[in-house]
């Protein structure tokens, strides 16, 4: 994945590539514990919306939901992240 800034400087777009073939493009919003990356809606693709939300100095819940319509999201996969030194 890499995230771009806009011509501001700031992050608010990201591309995903895979190696089965997939590339996502992603809108970025934040704030101060959350990064949701939501991805464009373009004809009959699912729209995915995939969420940072830090919870500690060391652990962060991560979700990737998938939306037909771009309004109503269905968790698809959902788990934490924990820095270890």
């Amino acid at each position: 994945m890499v995230v771009y800034p806009d011509y501001s400087g700031s992050p608010v777009k990201a591309i995903y590539f895979d190696n089965e073939g997939h590339t996502i493009n992603y809108s970025v919003t934040y704030s101060d514990k959350t990064i949701v990356l939501t991805s464009d809606k373009i004809g009959n693709i699912p729209v995915f919306r995939l969420t940072y939300i830090q919870l500690n100095d060391e652990s962060v819940d991560i979700k990737f939901e998938i939306s037909q319509d771009g309004v109503k999201f269905n968790s698809y996969i959902e788990g934490k992240s924990k820095k270890i030194r």
